[in-house]
């Protein structure tokens, strides 16, 4: 496949120096693929897993560069990383330390507002129940927001198909009459109601997810789990049109209900199905090099329909996914966005905007830290830091009728 990337991240880019120094969010980014390179190296020397201790080993298992200029990427092959961050993410000690370091690497770059979500069960194999998971994670986030200018929230993934892990290996051992598929809809119902009586608790918890491979594993198929959480309060964004068409997103926004989507790369696709997102308002968590990495139709940035969005006046944010594995940050991120569709600096503070816009709706409880209220407070005050009204004033006419 032929090298077609259009820049390198130059760190000493006035722009991105600009960029680094604004407001931002990060609303789409997952805990078991956001570690530092160097804990990783930690973890596996305290834990004793087998895995190589050589950081240029590691680094070439779990950092996927390379799949951008590959002819045979895809989904499928970007994931089998996670069978090594995953696989080191089974005590309360390591998840709470992932989850501190990462807020941490989020507030160092200037995000004010950050989403962590991750999968519970998959974190089962020594024995934690999802509660004991989801709270070392909580720990973590919470002793961040103490030390620095950041709100966290935790979105709390099901899996779309089945997972060697202990809680799932576990069930089909107790119901040898069952089948992957099904004990994977089990699964996906317990981790609802789980999510469900978590954010009666902790307000951390600010949504429910559908994560996984998307072939085969119809979001439709897990339609009483998002019943589940609708019930609870808990709102719903859903993994769709990342590695499938635009039917996957058609299942999230009409048959689940969704209030955002996670990628949604390929609904450029389906044109009326992107006029139904427009008028409603879905907002996209767009992971632009993540999906570079695992989409074959892209070869170079500007391949990305993320334009088309704009041109649509579609809601979109920009997201990391998988900081360790994409070898990124938000900043990277808009940096990549900006040069790649020559958008200047205004044009990337309507972007950022449109993640504070996005964020005033996940959580329904009143007095947490991600209530509407409160995200209405903070979007107020990074719409000041952003100078945000005289940014639309800025850029030309036609292009601000877009985002109004």
């Amino acid at each position: 496949m032929e090298n077609k990337i259009p820049m390198k991240i130059d760190k000493e880019d006035p722009l991105y120096k600009e960029i680094l120094a604004l407001p931002k969010t990060d609303l789409h980014c997952h805990l078991d693929g956001s570690l530092r390179l160097d804990t990783v190296v930690e973890l596996i020397s305290e834990q004793g897993v087998k895995f190589p201790v050589d950081r240029k080993e590691l680094e070439s298992q779990l950092i996927m560069d390379d799949m951008i200029y590959s002819a045979d990427k895809s989904l499928v092959r970007y994931l089998k990383a996670f069978d090594i961050t995953t696989s080191l993410m089974q005590t309360e000690s390591a998840l709470e330390r992932v989850a501190y370091e990462l807020a941490e690497d989020a507030a160092n770059e200037n995000v004010k507002y950050l989403e962590v979500r991750f999968a519970p069960i998959l974190h089962t194999n020594q024995g934690l129940t999802m509660e004991q998971i989801t709270s070392a994670v909580s720990r973590g986030l919470a002793r961040a927001e103490e030390k620095y200018d950041i709100v966290t929230g935790i979105i709390i993934c099901a899996m779309r198909h089945y997972c060697k892990c202990g809680i799932e290996d576990n069930l089909l051992k107790s119901l040898p009459y069952t089948d992957n598929e099904k004990a994977s809809v089990l699964m996906a119902n317990q981790t609802a109601k789980h999510a469900v009586e978590m954010a009666k608790k902790d307000h951390h918890i600010i949504g429910f997810d559908l994560a996984g491979g998307e072939k085969d594993n119809p979001a439709k198929r897990y339609k009483e789990a998002f019943t589940v959480a609708t019930s609870g309060h808990v709102p719903i964004t859903i993994h769709a049109g990342e590695a499938f068409g635009p039917e996957s997103i058609q299942q999230a926004v009409v048959d689940n209900h969704a209030k955002r989507i996670g990628h949604g790369t390929n609904l450029y696709k389906d044109e009326l199905l992107m006029t139904f997102v427009m008028n409603e308002r879905v907002p996209l968590e767009v992971c632009i090099t993540s999906n570079l990495q695992t989409n074959p139709e892209f070869t170079r940035y500007e391949d990305h329909p993320l334009k088309t969005y704009m041109d649509n006046r579609l809601r979109t944010t920009i997201c990391t996914d998988n900081r360790l594995m994409s070898n990124t940050n938000v900043t990277k991120e808009l940096y990549i966005v900006a040069k790649a569709f020559n958008l200047d600096l205004d044009h990337i503070k309507i972007l950022i905007s449109h993640g504070f816009n996005s964020a005033l709706y996940n959580c329904y409880f009143p007095n947490s830290a991600n209530s509407y209220k409160a995200m209405r407070k903070l979007r107020s005050r990074v719409n000041a830091m952003l100078n945000y009204r005289d940014a639309l004033d800025n850029v030309n006419e036609a292009y601000k009728s877009r985002f109004e």
